[in-house]
């Protein structure tokens, strides 16, 4: 193991103060001088959001800021409520642009490209260089998020890209991203960076697929309602291949018992968020009638995690900080097992700083119930 330098290259700084001011004030605090490229900011739901942004604005005033709502934040001390946490990127070691993809209900494809493609040109004449990732942000109630990652083609096939759905605890009422000074709806945000430091970008799930299939019979994909499984009624067919007949589908219960579906010899897993009055599955993704999908089968999600982590510190040498956009389900099963001691101490041992979402996006692909991150190496104190 190296010796990394005191100061990092990706801080992280997280408030409970109420008081929008007082938390601008106290984030800006234990941030410190550093000049910084980029900041950021993952918002408890339940913020006064206006003064906030406000707050914000005029705090890091010299500084571009991004962020959202979450279904709650992550800290390198584990999981927290309530909070606004704070990721800041170095300037010495990063360069960083935001574009707004805004009013997504009236989103179309080929706009989406040519926005991407002058996003990356811009950056090209701004820094001289090729942005090395992407980072994004999507307004989590908007149910665009594959359409959006569709069009962002030209931006995708170049560098990697990964981000969150934002969120709004378990409510599921309002989700809003934090661009320009302002908490707004309908809207996703981009930012392309590039990064003088070794970095990787991966993701983890900890479920894997079993015998018991599942045909989408019934399905209405642009709102992400299963209708109908193997011909019946979608949530009472769920709740028979999991072993519930008959139980209350709840939150927990779909966070204990995922879908995956094989996508090019790969399991993805594909979240179901509720069950509404007709038995009809409403999930996190698009779901195509005729989808095979299978019940999923768990392992112990503590020891998925420390694996994973342990690969990229394997790649890198050193890991100095992991962003991370975290499923919110994945924060369920947690709170049911009693998981948060053991997921503090990868958190700490890693740095990880981020929020849990309503969806991971991960290069082309909109995910469910994965722990997505940015790991950024370490530097040798020797290293120029």
């Amino acid at each position: 193991m190296t010796q990394l330098q005191t100061a990092r290259t990706l801080q992280d700084a997280t408030t409970q103060e109420r008081d929008p001011r007082a938390a601008a004030t106290e984030l800006r605090s234990k941030l410190g001088d550093a000049k910084n490229a980029l900041i950021a900011l993952f918002v408890s739901h339940d913020r006064d959001l206006p003064p906030l942004a406000k707050a914000l604005s005029d705090e890091f005033a010299d500084t571009q800021i991004v962020g959202c709502t979450t279904a709650g934040e992550v800290t390198p001390m584990g999981y927290a409520n309530g909070s606004v946490t704070a990721v800041a990127f170095r300037a010495d070691t990063f360069d960083a642009s935001i574009t707004e993809i805004p009013d997504l209900e009236d989103f179309e494809l080929t706009s989406g490209q040519a926005l991407a493609t002058s996003a990356i040109e811009s950056f090209q004449e701004q820094f001289g260089t090729e942005p090395d990732f992407s980072l994004f942000l999507i307004d989590g109630l908007s149910v665009r998020e594959e359409l959006v990652l569709a069009a962002l083609e030209p931006l995708v096939s170049k560098v990697p890209l990964l981000g969150g759905s934002a969120g709004d605890g378990t409510n599921f009422g309002r989700t809003h991203i934090l661009i320009d000074g302002e908490f707004r709806t309908d809207t996703a945000a981009v930012a392309l960076l590039s990064c003088r430091r070794p970095f990787h970008v991966f993701k983890t799930q900890h479920f894997v697929g079993t015998t018991e299939r599942l045909v989408v019979t019934g399905a209405e994909s642009s709102k992400r309602i299963v209708s109908e499984i193997n011909g019946l009624v979608a949530g009472e067919e769920y709740a028979r291949a999991v072993g519930l007949e008959g139980a209350e589908l709840t939150p927990l219960v779909f966070a204990a018992h995922p879908v995956v579906m094989k996508i090019g010899g790969l399991y993805y897993v594909r979240s179901i968020q509720r069950v509404d009055e007709q038995g009809r599955l409403h999930f996190f993704c698009a779901i195509e009638e005729g989808s095979v999908l299978t019940v999923a089968r768990g392992v112990d999600m503590v020891d998925d995690l420390d694996r994973a982590l342990n690969d990229v510190e394997a790649k890198l040498g050193e890991v100095e900080a992991v962003l991370t956009f975290d499923c919110i389900l994945r924060r369920l099963e947690s709170d049911r097992k009693a998981l948060g001691p053991r997921l503090q101490s990868l958190f700490e041992r890693f740095n990880i700083v981020g929020f849990s979402t309503y969806g991971e996006q991960f290069h082309r692909m909109h995910v469910n119930q994965t722990f997505t991150g940015l790991a950024i190496g370490g530097l040798d104190e020797n290293d120029g």
